[in-house]
Parts: structure tokens; sequence; C-alpha cells
């Protein structure tokens, strides 16, 4: 299956998701909600506080994900609810460390989405489980602390 396509790594029109999409999930500000300060994690910007968690947990990847509103489609405060909760149940089976976030529009056009960072988290993994919660894309971090827009269709 033809998933692991980060942004910037392919032509435009080779997603399904239209171009306006991608460039509202490429402008989002994902909010990892911390003991210490809350910390931004923005596409293409390599971010130091992931750095120390990945030196700190001995981790090399991490996943930001929601699942509200599925493949942007807007469903009942209820649905997403249940949809957040059963994420964070499936992401604490696979992960040793998760972190509340969420992901926010900085004009504030629409309303912020509950978010989790799973780390140890490879790309296989993430797409399958950003498929399953049937996401247009999920933020991948890699070594290089650098967050990425996987696009999933």
């Amino acid at each position: 299956m033809n998933y692991s396509w980060f942004v910037g790594d392919i032509l435009p029109g080779n997603s399904e998701i239209p171009s306006e999409k991608i460039s509202a999930y490429l402008a989002t500000e994902y909010t990892v909600f911390d003991e210490n300060p809350d910390f931004i994690l923005r596409v293409g910007e390599p971010s130091a506080v992931m750095k120390s968690y990945f030196e700190a947990y001995g981790e090399v990847s991490a996943l930001f994900i929601t699942a509200f509103n599925p493949q942007g489609q807007e469903q009942s405060d209820i649905e997403n609810k249940a949809s957040h909760k059963s994420l964070g149940h499936e992401l604490q089976d696979s992960s040793r460390l998760v972190l509340e976030g969420a992901g926010s529009d900085p004009t504030g056009s629409w309303p912020s989405e509950k978010s989790y960072l799973a780390f140890g988290m490879g790309t296989e993994i993430s797409a399958q489980i950003g498929q399953r919660f049937q996401q247009d894309a999920v933020l991948w971090v890699g070594a290089d602390a650098v967050p990425r827009l996987m696009l999933l269709r």
C-alpha cells in the first residue's frame, strides 16, 4: 500500500487530499501539553524539545495524531470524544510515553482537535494507526526531530 508519503517528497496532485487541506495541515500548530512549558511542533521546523525527549527516553521517532473528524468530516462531540479515547488506549498499548496535545489553526478559523504525541512510533505503525482512525494525514517526527506531514491517502 502506498501511504508513507511525506509532503515535499511527492508531486502536487499525487494525493487524494485537496491541496487546500494539505496547506491547512502544513499551517497547523501541533501543541504538546507538557509538565514543563507546553511546546509547539510545526511541520519542517526542527524541535529542540523533541530532540531532548528522544535523548532522555532513548527514542528516535514519534507520532502526533488526532482521531477527531475523520478525513476532515465534522463529527459530533460525542463521536470525537469516543474516537479520542479509543485512540488513546491504542497508543498506550503501543508506546511507553504518550502525551496529550491539540492541533490548532493559528488563524482560529476552525476549532482545535485533541491529539496525542506517542513516542517510539515508526512510519509503518504511524500510517497504520492513522488509516485505522481514517485520518488524511499524521505528523511524524524522526531522529532529526523535524516534524513531517505524512499523507495517508
